[in-house]
C-alpha cells in the first residue's frame, strides 16, 4: 500500500462519530415495554465490559473510559433522584457505545488490512525470488545451448 493511501485506513474522528450517530439513530426493536433506566444502565455496563474484553486500541480505550465515567454519573444521578440528568447521561453512554462499536469495527478492519498488506509483501517477495530463479534457469539454459552448439 502506498504511503499516500494510508490515511484511508484511519478516518478522522468526525467520520467515526458520524458513523456512530447513524448507528444510534437506527430504530430500537419494538418488543414489550421500554426497559427502566436502571435496566438500561446495567445493560450498558455489561456491554462496556464486553467491549473492554476485546482489548481495544488507545483511541477506543479513551472512549471506553469516557463511557464508564458517564455511566457512573448516570447511576449517581439516578440514585439521587435527578431523572432527567440521569437519562441525559444514559443517552451519552448509548451514543458512546455506538461510537465504540464503530471504532472497534474500524480497528478490526485496519488490523485485517495490515495483515493482508503483510501477506501481499510476502507474496511479492516470493514472486521476486521465483523470477530470479527463473532468470537464472534461463541463463543456465542459454549457456548450455551455447556449449552444445560449440561442441557440434
Amino acid at each position: 500500500m502506498k504511503d499516500a493511501d494510508r490515511h484511508l485506513l484511519w478516518p478522522s474522528g468526525a467520520t467515526i462519530l458520524l458513523f456512530a450517530l447513524c448507528l444510534h439513530a437506527l430504530p430500537a426493536p419494538l418488543h414489550g415495554e421500554a426497559p427502566s433506566l436502571a435496566e438500561k444502565l446495567d445493560e450498558y455496563a455489561r456491554t462496556l465490559a464486553q467491549l473492554r474484553a476485546r482489548h481495544p486500541g488507545p483511541r477506543a480505550k479513551e472512549a471506553l473510559e469516557q463511557a464508564e465515567v458517564w455511566l457512573e454519573q448516570a447511576r449517581a444521578f439516578d440514585l439521587s433522584g435527578q431523572k432527567r440528568r440521569a437519562e441525559a447521561r444514559a443517552e451519552l453512554v448509548s451514543v458512546q457505545l455506538d461510537y465504540l462499536r464503530a471504532l472497534l469495527m474500524l480497528e478490526e478492519m485496519t488490523n485485517k488490512a495490515r495483515k493482508l498488506e503483510e501477506e501481499a509483501k510476502k507474496k511479492e517477495e516470493e514472486a521476486e525470488q521465483i523470477e530470479q530463479r527463473l532468470e537464472r534457469a534461463r541463463e543456465k539454459l542459454q549457456r548450455l545451448r551455447r556449449q552444445e552448439e560449440e561442441n557440434r
